[in-house]
This record gives C-alpha cells, sequence and structure tokens, in this order.
C-alpha cells in the first residue's frame, strides 16, 4: 500500500488521528527500506518525503513544536541526495526555500534563517557543473529571494517583503526555462514568489499590486498542476 498516498487521502478528509497513524506508517516503512540499503538514493528521498509529510501533520493537528524537527530530518535526508544532480540539487533548494517559509510561519526564525544559509553553497556547484548564467542557477537565486521575503513578511518587515519577493518575481520572468523539469521548477518559484509579494502589497495597502502578484501566482500554480 502506498502510504504516502493514504496520508493526503486523509488530510484531505481532515480525519486527524488516521493522518497522524498513516504518516507515522509512511517514516516507519521508509526507515525499514533504507536499512535494506543504507546507500539507496531513491530510499533517502523518499525517507525526506515522509517527514515533510509527518511535519505537515504535526501542523494540522497543532502540534507545531513537533513540526520544525521533522522538517529538519525531512531535510537532512534531502541533503544526502542533492550531490546526484543537478535535479536532486534543485529539489532540495525549492525545500528548503519552501520549509524556510513554513519554519517561519511556525515562529522559528533562526531555523528558517539558518536554512537558507544552505542555498548559496548549492549555487556554488550549479555555477560549476552550468554556469552562472544558467536558468538553473536563476532558479536557486529566486528561491533565495523568495525564502528571505518569506521570512521578512513572518516578521512583519512588509517593505523589504515586498521588495524580495517582487525581485524574486521579476528575475524568473527574464529568464528562459526549457521545457519540463527546468519549467516545473521556474513556474514553482514564480508561484511561491508572487504569493509572498501579493500578501505584502495587501497588508501594505498596494491592493492593484497585491491582485496583479496573485494573478501571477495562480497563473504559474496552474501550468504546474496542468
Amino acid at each position: 500500500v502506498n502510504t504516502e498516498v493514504l496520508v493526503v487521502v486523509a488530510q484531505d478528509g481532515l480525519q486527524m488521528a488516521e493522518l497522524q497513524k498513516l504518516a507515522k506508517r509512511q517514516v516507519d516503512v521508509g526507515l525499514a527500506l533504507l536499512n535494506l540499503d543504507p546507500g539507496n538514493v531513491a530510499s533517502q528521498f523518499n525517507m525526506g518525503i515522509a517527514f515533510f509529510a509527518l511535519g505537515d501533520v504535526n501542523v494540522a493537528v497543532g502540534r507545531l513544536d513537533d513540526a520544525v524537527p521533522n522538517y529538519q530530518r525531512a531535510l537532512e535526508y534531502r541533503r544526502r541526495t542533492r550531490d546526484q544532480g543537478g535535479a536532486f540539487s534543485m529539489l532540495y533548494i525549492n525545500d528548503l526555500s519552501q520549509h524556510a517559509d513554513q519554519t517561519a510561519q511556525l515562529g522559528d526564525m533562526a531555523a528558517a534563517t539558518k536554512m537558507l544559509q544552505e542555498i548559496p553553497n548549492i549555487q556554488a556547484g550549479i555555477i560549476q557543473a552550468n554556469g552562472k548564467s544558467s536558468m538553473l542557477w536563476t532558479i536557486a537565486d529566486v528561491h533565495g529571494k523568495y525564502g528571505a521575503a518569506a521570512i521578512a513578511l513572518q516578521k512583519d518587515d512588509l517593505a523589504p517583503a515586498r521588495r524580495d519577493a517582487w525581485d524574486a518575481v521579476l528575475e524568473i520572468q527574464a529568464g528562459k526555462a526549457a521545457a519540463g523539469f527546468e519549467q516545473t521548477q521556474a513556474d514553482t518559484a514564480i508561484n511561491l514568489a508572487a504569493h509572498v509579494a501579493g500578501q505584502a502589497d495587501y497588508r501594505l495597502g498596494d491592493y492593484a499590486n497585491a491582485e496583479k502578484a496573485e494573478r501571477i501566482a495562480v497563473d504559474a500554480r496552474r501550468r504546474v498542476t496542468d
């Protein structure tokens, strides 16, 4: 049975007790598989998925103090796979920025900031492999700006949040992503950054730009999910 699918089904149905049980089972199954072959990249990657899901469940049921450690464990497993190619590096950067955002929303600004501090090191590897002019480097740079904007938003530093978020949106819009994985990653980054820009603009009373940003976010998300 695919426990990841069961977790999603339970989450959609808000079956909290079942949600906790299935998320823990997903972690246990993943650990059992990893113990059979500790060096298996797929198993390490899937452990990241399992701990991210467990963190999300902790948030859903109100166990916020348990969420951040699970996100950190998830990132540790993803960290082990980041050097397995450009796709793994980009997915790890995506994880870092999104969970920095989530961690900031939970109030742990120090942990959120620490997550973002890893991105420049991964960018250096992207430069070595692909050059600074590559779209992958641009997407990584945008994730760093989005993460910084998301943290600023949670601190109520609205002007820096708006600036960094819009800088991220404009930077990635100026590039040209290749079809497939690269385009999906670009659209994911646009969605995330534009949503933060929209929230910052709204709270600053700039409703026209807030609407513009959220429309950009919705369009990008639609391209990812279609």
